[in-house]
């Protein structure tokens, strides 16, 4: 501070979550179209205990929160220099697509049983161990070679049932046409699209 005072040790905290607005569809709910820009970034204040451990306060200084909001408001041009943001919303995307076909039981209204995905030997995928967690990466700052103010990035939360909301279409969708009932193909071939 200006009269020469060191802030209290302190962890600024930022990470991705989900921002979609409703997602509208057609009458008959057989379309349905997301919004928004599907993330954001969410920060917090924190402190530090004495043992170290991080002690929530849900909430975030000027500054954490100037941070957080830039980054989500430049999120589309942060998406064009650097692909990777991209693949995160996509993520994001996917999982909301995912909870949208679970809660309007899409599977079950569309009779269809997703057996290409679940069977290795017609498509066969990459096996990987998925990540429980990542590593943080941190930032620190040492006052007088005694005080720490400590910056920590890192971390996704993703809640698509939660955040998912659908509401009646509005012009985009009012005016969709109902697929056909059947896709034409060759005897015994897979056909289906993504759009």
């Amino acid at each position: 501070g200006a009269d020469g005072s060191v802030p209290p040790m302190s962890v600024l905290r930022w990470w991705f979550a989900m921002q979609y607005d409703p997602t509208t569809t057609t009458a008959a709910r057989d379309a349905f179209l997301l919004h928004g820009p599907g993330a954001k970034v969410l920060s917090e204040s924190e402190l530090l205990a004495a043992r170290g451990k991080r002690v929530h306060t849900g909430q975030s200084d000027k500054l954490n929160q100037r941070f957080a909001s830039s980054f989500s408001e430049q999120f589309e041009q942060i998406c064009q220099k650097y692909p990777l943001y991209t693949e995160l919303r996509n993520v994001f995307d996917f999982s909301m697509v995912l909870a949208l076909v679970e809660r309007e039981g899409l599977l079950e209204r569309a009779g269809w049983q997703p057996s290409l995905f679940t069977d290795a030997g017609r498509l066969p995928l990459p096996r990987m161990r998925v990540p429980s967690e990542v590593e943080t990466v941190v930032n620190h700052r040492v006052i007088r070679r005694k005080h720490i103010i400590a910056g920590v990035s890192g971390g996704v939360w993703i809640d698509a049932r939660k955040t998912l909301a659908v509401e009646a279409a509005r012009g985009e969708l009012a005016n969709v046409k109902a697929a056909p009932k059947a896709v034409e193909g060759k005897e015994g071939e897979v056909v289906w699209w993504w759009d």
